[in-house]
C-alpha cells in the first residue's frame, strides 16, 4: 500500500511540474515576443503626419546577438511620401539610427546600445511633408541583422 502512495504522489507532482512548464512556455507566444534573429512583425496604426511619430510598445524583439546592425522590412503603408523607423527600449530611446522603409526591401540601420537579451521595438516616423494623419504601416522588424 505505501508503495501504491509514494507511485501516486509522484505521478502527481510530475503532472504539476509539467502543468507549470508547459504554462510557463506557452506565455512567451511567438506573436508576441519573438526571439532574436528572427523577425517580429507589427502594424502600426494611426501615424500622424508632419514628421511625427508612434511606436509599438507591446510586441518586441529579442536582441540575441552582437550584430552591429539592425534590421527593417516595411510590407504595408498608406502614407504618401514613405516612412522612416528606428529601434527603441521600453522608454523609447533610441537603439539604433533612424533608417528610411523602402517597401518590400529589407533596410539596415546602426546599432546605437541595443544589448544582448533585452527586448526592443519598433518606432515609425512620417515623413517631415507628409500630409496625411492617421497612416499605417505593418514591418517586420529584428533587434539582429537578418540579411
Amino acid at each position: 500500500m505505501k508503495i501504491i502512495s509514494k507511485m501516486v504522489a509522484v505521478s502527481g507532482f510530475s503532472l504539476m511540474a509539467l502543468g507549470i512548464s508547459m504554462s510557463s512556455f506557452a506565455s512567451e507566444s511567438p506573436e508576441t515576443q519573438a526571439s532574436g534573429r528572427t523577425y517580429t512583425t507589427v502594424t502600426i496604426s494611426n501615424i500622424p503626419g508632419g514628421g511625427e511619430a508612434k511606436a509599438n510598445l507591446s510586441t518586441g524583439n529579442l536582441k540575441r546577438s552582437g550584430d552591429t546592425q539592425v534590421t527593417f522590412l516595411e510590407t504595408k503603408r498608406t502614407a504618401l511620401l514613405g516612412n522612416s523607423a528606428e529601434l527603441v527600449n521600453s522608454n523609447q530611446d533610441a537603439r539604433s539610427s533612424k533608417v528610411g522603409l523602402s517597401l518590400n526591401k529589407v533596410v539596415n540601420g546602426t546599432n546605437k546600445g541595443a544589448q544582448i537579451n533585452y527586448y526592443y521595438y519598433a518606432k515609425v516616423y512620417s515623413n517631415i511633408i507628409e500630409p496625411n494623419n492617421n497612416n499605417d504601416v505593418t514591418l517586420q522588424f529584428s533587434a539582429d541583422k537578418m540579411n
